[in-house]
């Protein structure tokens, strides 16, 4: 129950991401997608994906914890 339970906080905190970290979020995470494809797909260079994920990670953490 509580592992659903926190699967639904980390979905509400992603929705609460600006849409260029949302979209970099569930490609990695929930597609499997490589960086190499996030950034074809996303016309970024990689360098750019990894910037995404790693603001997008951060975020995500300080929206977490903020929640608890």
């Amino acid at each position: 129950m509580q592992s659903a339970q926190a699967g639904d906080e980390v979905l509400r905190a992603i929705l609460k991401l600006p849409p260029r970290y949302r979209s970099v979020i569930e490609l990695r995470h929930y597609q499997e997608t490589s960086y190499s494809e996030i950034a074809e797909a996303l016309e970024l260079p990689i360098s750019d994906v990894k910037s995404h994920l790693y603001r997008a990670r951060k975020r995500l953490g300080a929206v977490l914890s903020a929640d608890e």
